[in-house]
């Protein structure tokens, strides 16, 4: 059985609403991270999400889903 552990966030995420066309194929093009889980939802709900980067390496992107989004996060400005 794996033991996860609880860890809290210490930094300043970086999220972006996806652009116009943007998709999970165009998001795969682009090199962004898509969780199977995440490639599962419709294209209504995938497009409500929002793409993540690494602020150390900005090639370094993902894409959250929106619940998550919305449960985890919330804007500064």
């Amino acid at each position: 059985m794996e033991l996860f552990k609880k860890y809290r966030r210490k930094q300043v995420a970086e999220l972006r609403e996806l652009q116009p066309g943007e998709n999970k194929a165009v998001l795969k093009e682009k090199r962004v991270s898509i969780s199977d889980e995440d490639m599962k939802l419709l294209d209504a709900d995938f497009a409500k999400g929002k793409v993540a980067r690494n602020p150390a390496n900005y090639l370094d992107k993902w894409y959250i889903n929106a619940e998550y989004v919305a449960n985890n996060f919330e804007p500064m400005e």
